[in-house]
């Protein structure tokens, strides 16, 4: 019992770092467009990736979410 709840806890410290990355890697595109004049059309499909990265980061933010209250459950 005590193997499943570290890798449970394991498993959402994992999620929760891909998932505070992928907000990192957002905010980093965000600045890449304030820097750079870019023309709409590449503005739009950067805007288009970060929706895609944060919708991924904050799936990722409740699955770690989930795995660590199973982790408590489990204690």
């Amino acid at each position: 019992m005590g193997i499943l709840i570290i890798i449970t806890f394991i498993i959402s410290l994992i999620l929760l770092i891909i998932s505070l990355f992928s907000f990192y890697e957002f905010n980093n595109e965000r600045k890449i467009i304030n820097e750079k004049n870019l023309d709409n059309n590449h503005e739009l499909g950067i805007q288009k990736q970060s929706r895609k990265l944060v919708f991924f980061g904050a799936i990722l933010f409740i699955l770690s979410a989930v795995f660590f209250a199973i982790s408590i459950i489990l204690l």
